[in-house]
C-alpha cells in the first residue's frame, strides 16, 4: 500500500520526565510543518573483533540507536501580546527556555541547563512511529521576500511502531506568516 506525505501528522508534547511518553493529542499538540524527512533507524554498530579458530568475521552488535526526524516551522507570532507560539515547545526542546510576560511578550533564551524533552508522535498515513526524550537543534532562516522558517532537527528513543489512523488535528494556533 503506498503512503501519501501529505498524509503525514507531526505532534510533539514537553515531556514531564524525559523518555516517559507525555501522549501527545492532535487537538492540542499538532504541529505545522514542511520539508519533512524522516530516518527511522540510526544506529552505530559495534564490532566484537573477536579472535575464533576459524575463517569468517565477527558479527556486529547495535550500539547507540536512535530515532530522527527534521522538518520547518513558519514563524509567526500566537496572534496575542503574551500568548505563547505554536512552535515554542519545539523551541524549548532545542535548549531554550521560555519567558512568559502575560499580556505583553513571550521571550526565548538559550539555556545549557534544565533543557526540556519531548515525545513526538509522527504518524506515517496510518501508521504511528514515537520518539521519547526527543531533544534538538533549530536553524533560524530567514530571507528576504521569503516566509522565516524554523528548521528542527529532533533525536530521541524509539518508542515503537503501531498501526494507527491519523487523528484528527487542530492547527489554529498557527498563524500565517508575514514574508520578509
Amino acid at each position: 500500500m503506498a503512503r501519501y506525505t501529505r498524509n503525514t501528522v507531526i505532534l510533539a508534547k514537553i515531556e514531564t520526565t524525559p523518555g516517559v511518553d507525555a501522549s501527545p493529542t492532535g487537538a492540542s499538540n499538532a504541529v505545522l510543518i514542511s520539508n519533512m524527512t524522516i530516518n527511522p533507524l540510526n544506529a552505530q554498530n559495534v564490532p566484537r573483533d573477536v579472535i575464533r579458530g576459524y575463517f569468517g568475521g565477527s558479527e556486529q552488535l547495535v550500539g547507540n540507536a536512535y530515532l530522527e526526524v527534521t522538518f520547518d516551522v513558519e514563524v509567526a507570532g500566537a496572534g496575542a501580546a503574551g500568548d505563547v507560539p505554536a512552535w515554542g515547545p519545539l523551541l524549548r526542546a532545542c535548549a531554550f527556555d521560555e519567558t512568559i510576560d502575560v499580556g505583553v511578550s513571550v521571550g526565548y533564551t538559550p539555556v545549557s541547563t534544565g533543557i526540556k524533552s519531548l515525545t513526538i508522535y509522527y504518524y506515517d498515513d496510518g501508521l504511528l512511529h514515537s520518539l521519547l526524550g526527543a531533544r534538538g537543534t533549530v536553524a533560524f532562516n530567514a530571507r528576504i521576500g521569503e516566509i522565516p522558517k524554523l528548521s528542527f532537527s529532533f533525536q530521541g528513543l524509539d518508542g515503537g511502531d503501531t498501526v494507527a489512523a491519523n487523528p484528527s488535528v487542530t492547527l489554529t494556533n498557527f498563524q500565517v506568516p508575514p514574508t520578509i
